[in-house]
Protein backbone atom coordinates (compact mmCIF):
# COMPACT_ATOMS: atom_id res chain seq x y z
CA UNK A 1 0.00 0.00 0.00
CA UNK A 2 2.76 2.48 0.93
CA UNK A 3 4.37 1.52 -2.87
CA UNK A 4 1.06 2.45 -4.12
CA UNK A 5 0.45 5.91 -2.41
CA UNK A 6 4.29 6.92 -3.87
CA UNK A 7 3.14 5.91 -6.97
CA UNK A 8 -0.07 8.44 -6.88
CA UNK A 9 1.50 10.97 -5.36
CA UNK A 10 4.18 11.45 -8.00
CA UNK A 11 2.16 12.22 -10.88
CA UNK A 12 -0.11 14.97 -9.12
CA UNK A 13 3.21 16.98 -7.93
CA UNK A 14 4.17 16.67 -11.85
CA UNK A 15 1.40 18.41 -13.00
CA UNK A 16 0.59 20.67 -10.72
CA UNK A 17 2.88 23.30 -11.55
CA UNK A 18 1.41 23.00 -15.54
CA UNK A 19 -2.09 23.36 -13.88
CA UNK A 20 -1.16 26.48 -12.05
CA UNK A 21 0.12 28.04 -14.78
CA UNK A 22 -2.30 27.40 -17.04
CA UNK A 23 -5.39 28.55 -15.02
CA UNK A 24 -3.05 31.99 -13.74
CA UNK A 25 -2.77 32.36 -17.59
CA UNK A 26 -7.13 31.86 -17.76
CA UNK A 27 -7.78 34.38 -15.20
CA UNK A 28 -5.20 36.36 -16.53
CA UNK A 29 -7.10 36.44 -19.79
CA UNK A 30 -10.56 36.73 -18.81
CA UNK A 31 -9.62 39.83 -16.62
CA UNK A 32 -9.46 41.46 -19.90
CA UNK A 33 -13.14 40.90 -20.41
CA UNK A 34 -14.83 40.90 -17.40
CA UNK A 35 -18.58 42.78 -17.84
CA UNK A 36 -20.47 44.34 -15.21
CA UNK A 37 -23.38 42.26 -14.25
CA UNK A 38 -26.97 43.47 -14.86
CA UNK A 39 -28.53 43.40 -11.74
CA UNK A 40 -32.04 45.03 -13.64
CA UNK A 41 -32.31 47.78 -10.54
CA UNK A 42 -32.77 51.41 -11.84
CA UNK A 43 -30.24 53.76 -12.47
CA UNK A 44 -29.87 56.22 -9.60
CA UNK A 45 -30.87 59.83 -9.92
CA UNK A 46 -30.29 62.92 -7.63
CA UNK A 47 -32.19 63.98 -4.41
CA UNK A 48 -31.97 67.60 -5.98
CA UNK A 49 -32.07 68.42 -9.49
CA UNK A 50 -30.77 71.33 -10.41
CA UNK A 51 -31.59 73.38 -13.45
CA UNK A 52 -31.45 77.03 -14.82
CA UNK A 53 -31.52 79.63 -12.97
CA UNK A 54 -32.96 77.10 -10.11
CA UNK A 55 -33.14 79.72 -7.56
CA UNK A 56 -37.31 79.65 -5.81
CA UNK A 57 -39.10 82.65 -7.03
CA UNK A 58 -39.41 85.25 -4.32
CA UNK A 59 -42.48 85.80 -5.90
CA UNK A 60 -44.60 82.40 -5.09
CA UNK A 61 -45.96 81.10 -2.42
CA UNK A 62 -47.55 77.95 -1.10
CA UNK A 63 -47.80 78.45 2.46
CA UNK A 64 -50.48 81.05 3.52
CA UNK A 65 -48.53 81.70 6.78
CA UNK A 66 -44.86 82.24 4.90
CA UNK A 67 -47.49 84.81 2.48
CA UNK A 68 -49.09 86.48 6.00
CA UNK A 69 -45.43 87.21 7.54
CA UNK A 70 -43.87 88.65 3.64
CA UNK A 71 -47.01 90.76 3.33
CA UNK A 72 -46.48 92.20 6.88
CA UNK A 73 -43.01 92.72 6.30
CA UNK A 74 -43.71 94.51 3.04
CA UNK A 75 -46.67 96.52 4.25
CA UNK A 76 -44.28 97.95 7.16
CA UNK A 77 -41.94 99.16 4.83
CA UNK A 78 -44.11 100.76 2.14
CA UNK A 79 -42.77 98.21 -0.71
CA UNK A 80 -46.04 98.85 -3.26
CA UNK A 81 -43.76 97.30 -5.79
CA UNK A 82 -43.12 93.98 -4.15
CA UNK A 83 -46.71 93.88 -2.81
CA UNK A 84 -48.23 94.67 -6.34
CA UNK A 85 -46.42 91.13 -7.35
CA UNK A 86 -48.19 88.64 -4.59
CA UNK A 87 -51.93 90.00 -5.69
CA UNK A 88 -54.26 88.09 -7.32
CA UNK A 89 -55.98 89.94 -10.29
CA UNK A 90 -58.73 91.58 -9.51
CA UNK A 91 -58.29 92.82 -6.37
CA UNK A 92 -60.81 93.03 -3.78
CA UNK A 93 -60.54 96.37 -2.49
CA UNK A 94 -63.15 98.70 0.04
CA UNK A 95 -65.01 98.83 3.63
CA UNK A 96 -66.11 97.43 6.12
CA UNK A 97 -70.00 98.13 6.21
CA UNK A 98 -68.91 100.17 2.85
CA UNK A 99 -68.70 99.47 -0.69
CA UNK A 100 -66.48 96.61 -1.74
CA UNK A 101 -64.60 96.59 -5.14
CA UNK A 102 -62.84 94.40 -7.61
CA UNK A 103 -59.82 96.34 -9.02
CA UNK A 104 -56.73 95.77 -11.29
CA UNK A 105 -53.69 95.21 -9.21
CA UNK A 106 -51.72 98.40 -10.88
CA UNK A 107 -55.34 100.37 -9.61
CA UNK A 108 -55.32 98.75 -6.19
CA UNK A 109 -51.64 99.62 -5.49
CA UNK A 110 -52.26 103.27 -5.84
CA UNK A 111 -55.41 103.05 -3.42
CA UNK A 112 -52.96 101.01 -0.94
CA UNK A 113 -50.41 103.77 -1.66
CA UNK A 114 -53.29 106.64 -0.32
CA UNK A 115 -54.00 104.67 2.78
CA UNK A 116 -50.89 103.41 4.33
CA UNK A 117 -48.79 106.59 6.03
CA UNK A 118 -45.10 107.32 5.49
CA UNK A 119 -44.25 105.65 8.43
CA UNK A 120 -46.62 102.54 8.12
CA UNK A 121 -46.67 100.53 11.64
CA UNK A 122 -48.80 97.44 10.12
CA UNK A 123 -48.89 94.57 12.57
CA UNK A 124 -50.72 91.65 13.39
CA UNK A 125 -53.92 91.53 15.82
CA UNK A 126 -52.68 88.28 17.70
CA UNK A 127 -55.93 85.52 18.39
CA UNK A 128 -58.32 88.29 16.47
CA UNK A 129 -62.27 86.79 16.75
CA UNK A 130 -63.02 87.95 13.62
CA UNK A 131 -66.44 86.60 13.39
CA UNK A 132 -67.39 87.60 17.08
CA UNK A 133 -66.25 90.72 16.40
CA UNK A 134 -68.57 90.14 13.05
CA UNK A 135 -71.62 89.38 14.79
CA UNK A 136 -71.56 85.51 13.29
CA UNK A 137 -70.33 86.59 9.72
CA UNK A 138 -67.91 84.10 8.67
CA UNK A 139 -64.78 86.72 7.35
CA UNK A 140 -63.93 84.02 4.60
CA UNK A 141 -67.60 84.46 2.51
CA UNK A 142 -67.02 88.28 2.29
CA UNK A 143 -64.98 87.91 -1.52
CA UNK A 144 -66.55 85.99 -4.18
CA UNK A 145 -66.63 82.63 -3.89
CA UNK A 146 -64.45 82.25 -7.27
CA UNK A 147 -61.88 84.29 -5.91
CA UNK A 148 -60.63 80.35 -3.46
CA UNK A 149 -60.47 82.54 -0.49
CA UNK A 150 -58.84 80.70 2.68
CA UNK A 151 -57.08 82.61 5.34
CA UNK A 152 -58.25 86.26 6.33
CA UNK A 153 -56.37 87.96 9.15
CA UNK A 154 -56.25 90.96 10.92
CA UNK A 155 -53.41 94.02 10.79
CA UNK A 156 -53.64 96.81 12.68
CA UNK A 157 -51.61 100.00 11.85
CA UNK A 158 -53.80 100.94 8.73
CA UNK A 159 -54.65 104.14 7.58
CA UNK A 160 -52.52 107.40 6.83
CA UNK A 161 -53.06 108.17 11.04
CA UNK A 162 -52.20 104.59 11.87
CA UNK A 163 -55.58 104.38 13.81
CA UNK A 164 -57.85 101.90 11.10
CA UNK A 165 -57.50 98.10 10.86
CA UNK A 166 -57.48 96.20 7.88
CA UNK A 167 -58.21 92.44 7.34
CA UNK A 168 -56.78 90.96 4.62
CA UNK A 169 -57.45 88.13 2.58
CA UNK A 170 -54.98 85.38 1.32
CA UNK A 171 -56.54 82.59 -1.85
CA UNK A 172 -55.94 79.33 -3.34
CA UNK A 173 -54.83 79.25 -7.14
CA UNK A 174 -55.83 76.45 -9.31
CA UNK A 175 -51.82 76.14 -9.52
CA UNK A 176 -51.93 75.42 -5.47
CA UNK A 177 -50.00 78.64 -5.33
CA UNK A 178 -51.93 81.27 -2.93
CA UNK A 179 -51.66 85.37 -3.70
CA UNK A 180 -52.74 88.06 -1.50
CA UNK A 181 -56.44 88.66 -2.56
CA UNK A 182 -56.83 92.25 -1.44
CA UNK A 183 -58.15 93.98 2.03
CA UNK A 184 -61.44 95.62 3.49
CA UNK A 185 -60.43 98.78 5.67
CA UNK A 186 -62.54 98.80 9.27
CA UNK A 187 -62.47 102.57 9.91
CA UNK A 188 -60.94 103.39 13.67
CA UNK A 189 -60.60 99.66 13.96
CA UNK A 190 -62.80 97.14 16.18
CA UNK A 191 -60.27 94.69 17.70
CA UNK A 192 -59.57 97.03 20.83
CA UNK A 193 -55.78 96.35 20.37
CA UNK A 194 -54.42 99.91 20.45
CA UNK A 195 -57.31 101.02 23.21
CA UNK A 196 -56.00 98.29 25.38
CA UNK A 197 -58.52 95.51 24.97
CA UNK A 198 -62.26 95.09 25.01
CA UNK A 199 -65.62 93.94 26.46
CA UNK A 200 -68.92 92.68 24.93
CA UNK A 201 -71.95 94.28 25.94
CA UNK A 202 -75.64 92.65 25.05
CA UNK A 203 -78.98 94.57 25.74
CA UNK A 204 -81.14 91.95 25.28
CA UNK A 205 -84.43 93.85 26.31
CA UNK A 206 -83.26 96.02 23.29
CA UNK A 207 -82.41 93.78 20.94
CA UNK A 208 -78.84 94.58 20.46
CA UNK A 209 -75.09 93.64 20.96
CA UNK A 210 -72.41 95.65 20.82
CA UNK A 211 -68.07 95.44 22.02
CA UNK A 212 -66.53 98.09 24.19
CA UNK A 213 -63.29 99.53 25.14
CA UNK A 214 -62.66 97.43 28.54
CA UNK A 215 -62.18 100.48 30.77
CA UNK A 216 -65.67 101.63 29.76
CA UNK A 217 -68.65 101.35 32.04
CA UNK A 218 -72.54 101.09 30.65
CA UNK A 219 -74.83 102.86 33.14
CA UNK A 220 -78.30 101.57 32.54
CA UNK A 221 -80.64 105.45 32.95
CA UNK A 222 -84.24 103.59 31.67
CA UNK A 223 -85.86 100.72 30.04
CA UNK A 224 -84.62 102.22 26.93
CA UNK A 225 -81.52 103.82 27.53
CA UNK A 226 -77.92 103.35 28.36
CA UNK A 227 -75.10 105.55 28.93
CA UNK A 228 -71.46 104.47 27.97
CA UNK A 229 -68.52 106.63 29.58
CA UNK A 230 -65.37 105.76 30.81
CA UNK A 231 -64.88 104.41 34.16
CA UNK A 232 -63.03 107.03 36.67
CA UNK A 233 -62.43 109.53 34.96
CA UNK A 234 -63.37 113.48 36.20
CA UNK A 235 -64.55 116.22 33.94
CA UNK A 236 -66.50 115.89 31.06
CA UNK A 237 -64.46 112.16 28.97
CA UNK A 238 -65.97 111.74 25.90
CA UNK A 239 -69.13 108.89 25.83
CA UNK A 240 -72.43 108.18 24.26
CA UNK A 241 -76.13 107.61 24.65
CA UNK A 242 -77.77 104.74 23.20
CA UNK A 243 -81.82 104.76 23.13
CA UNK A 244 -84.25 102.65 21.46
CA UNK A 245 -87.83 103.94 20.56
CA UNK A 246 -90.39 102.64 18.57
CA UNK A 247 -90.75 104.46 15.03
CA UNK A 248 -94.02 104.96 14.59
CA UNK A 249 -93.35 104.35 10.68
CA UNK A 250 -91.14 106.70 10.34
CA UNK A 251 -87.81 105.73 8.38
CA UNK A 252 -84.48 106.94 9.58
CA UNK A 253 -84.11 109.90 6.65
CA UNK A 254 -87.85 111.74 7.51
CA UNK A 255 -86.61 111.27 11.70
CA UNK A 256 -83.56 112.91 10.37
CA UNK A 257 -85.91 115.95 8.46
CA UNK A 258 -87.39 116.41 11.21
CA UNK A 259 -84.47 116.86 13.77
CA UNK A 260 -82.69 119.02 10.64
CA UNK A 261 -86.15 121.50 11.06
CA UNK A 262 -85.67 121.96 14.60
CA UNK A 263 -82.63 123.77 13.67
CA UNK A 264 -83.33 126.18 10.74
CA UNK A 265 -80.64 128.43 10.98
CA UNK A 266 -77.88 125.39 11.35
CA UNK A 267 -75.60 124.96 8.76
CA UNK A 268 -75.36 121.11 8.95
CA UNK A 269 -72.29 118.90 6.93
CA UNK A 270 -73.54 116.32 4.79
CA UNK A 271 -74.89 113.46 6.49
CA UNK A 272 -72.71 109.85 6.41
CA UNK A 273 -74.97 106.96 4.98
CA UNK A 274 -73.58 103.25 5.95
CA UNK A 275 -75.29 100.09 6.63
CA UNK A 276 -75.88 98.17 9.59
CA UNK A 277 -76.31 94.64 8.95
CA UNK A 278 -79.88 94.79 7.38
CA UNK A 279 -80.93 98.42 8.80
CA UNK A 280 -79.40 101.93 6.87
CA UNK A 281 -78.00 104.45 9.11
CA UNK A 282 -77.48 108.54 9.15
CA UNK A 283 -75.11 110.35 11.04
CA UNK A 284 -75.82 113.74 11.48
CA UNK A 285 -72.39 115.42 12.62
CA UNK A 286 -71.84 118.67 14.95
CA UNK A 287 -75.30 119.40 16.19
CA UNK A 288 -75.13 122.29 18.53
CA UNK A 289 -76.37 121.97 22.40
CA UNK A 290 -74.54 122.30 25.80
CA UNK A 291 -71.49 120.04 23.57
CA UNK A 292 -71.24 119.39 20.50
CA UNK A 293 -72.77 115.87 19.19
CA UNK A 294 -72.45 113.55 16.58
CA UNK A 295 -75.88 111.29 16.04
CA UNK A 296 -76.67 108.31 14.90
CA UNK A 297 -80.49 107.35 13.55
CA UNK A 298 -81.34 103.53 12.60
CA UNK A 299 -84.60 102.30 11.71
CA UNK A 300 -85.29 98.72 11.74
CA UNK A 301 -88.42 96.74 12.54
CA UNK A 302 -89.86 99.83 13.02
CA UNK A 303 -87.33 100.81 16.14
CA UNK A 304 -85.61 103.33 16.01
CA UNK A 305 -81.91 102.98 17.37
CA UNK A 306 -80.77 106.66 18.03
CA UNK A 307 -77.02 107.03 19.30
CA UNK A 308 -75.31 110.09 20.61
CA UNK A 309 -71.90 110.37 21.02
CA UNK A 310 -70.33 113.72 22.95
CA UNK A 311 -68.19 116.06 22.21
CA UNK A 312 -68.03 115.94 18.71
CA UNK A 313 -65.38 119.27 18.72
CA UNK A 314 -62.17 118.50 17.86
CA UNK A 315 -60.49 121.53 20.00
CA UNK A 316 -61.74 119.55 23.23
CA UNK A 317 -58.64 117.42 22.77
CA UNK A 318 -58.90 114.12 24.45
CA UNK A 319 -62.22 114.41 25.05
CA UNK A 320 -62.91 114.34 21.31
CA UNK A 321 -60.42 111.44 21.10
CA UNK A 322 -62.26 109.35 23.28
CA UNK A 323 -65.64 109.95 21.67
CA UNK A 324 -64.07 108.89 18.24
CA UNK A 325 -62.27 105.80 19.40
CA UNK A 326 -66.05 105.18 21.18
CA UNK A 327 -67.71 105.64 17.19
CA UNK A 328 -65.45 103.56 15.71
CA UNK A 329 -66.09 100.75 18.44
CA UNK A 330 -69.52 100.88 18.12
CA UNK A 331 -69.94 101.82 14.30
CA UNK A 332 -68.38 98.77 13.48
CA UNK A 333 -69.64 96.14 16.22
CA UNK A 334 -73.02 96.81 16.82
CA UNK A 335 -75.04 93.93 16.02
CA UNK A 336 -79.05 93.56 15.69
CA UNK A 337 -80.27 90.32 18.17
CA UNK A 338 -82.20 87.43 16.36
CA UNK A 339 -85.83 88.14 17.07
Amino acid sequence: MHQEKSMFRKPLFRFCPLFLLTTALLLSGCGMQVQPVATGAPALTPVVTLVDDSEQNPNIFVDPAVLQDALLQALAAGDIEQLQMWMTDPVLTGWWRGELTDEAPADAVKLLAEQLGPDSNVTLVEDADLQSLMGGKDPLSIPREEAGVTNAFLVSGWGEDGLDEAILFISRQADDNVKWHGWMVVQGGFSGARLGGLQPYTDEANGYSLFLPKDYGVTVQSASQVAIFPQGEAGDPGGAWISVEPANGRSAEQIVEAVKAELPDFEFPPDTAMGIEDAQALVVSGLPGQDSTRQLFMVRNDKLYHITFTPDDPQLGEPYRQMENLYAMIVNTFHFLPE
